[in-house]
């Protein structure tokens, strides 16, 4: 790949009150149907299950194929036939957390447990990745 890309964490600061930080992430949930399996507003702490995420690559210029993804993966090539393989999910589970930092609203996202799913079809057996 030719762009640099986090690692699937992010932490950044708002100026806004946590509780505003706090209902604006419920908010971005529902509206993105992330299902939410742990919610615990006194130690700031979300986490959900796991769900599809956007994901895109790179064209072979460096520029996204889908602008508006949230995950960037690699070009998968088959060792046997030296082709591209296609995917058709990526998932992870969410962990974010929020919590007061100097006057500011401290935010941790972390994608955990991602996993790719692509297939290739042999003669064989279709293989899951």
């Amino acid at each position: 790949m030719k762009g640099t890309y986090s690692d699937g964490n992010f932490e950044g600061y708002s100026d806004k009150r946590k509780d505003i930080v706090w209902d604006n992430i419920i908010n971005f949930f529902a509206k993105s149907g992330i299902s939410i399996r742990i919610i615990d507003r006194s130690s700031g702490l979300i986490t959900s299950g796991e769900g599809s995420i956007p994901f895109t690559r790179e064209n072979t210029k460096g520029e996204l194929i889908k602008k508006d993804a949230w995950v960037v993966i690699y070009k998968l090539i088959d060792p046997n036939t030296k082709k591209q393989i296609p995917y058709y999910n990526v998932t992870a589970e969410w962990n974010v957390r929020i919590k007061e930092s100097s006057g500011k609203t401290l935010i941790n996202v972390n994608l955990v447990n991602p996993r790719l799913f692509s297939f290739r079809i042999s003669k064989f057996k279709e293989v899951f990745y």
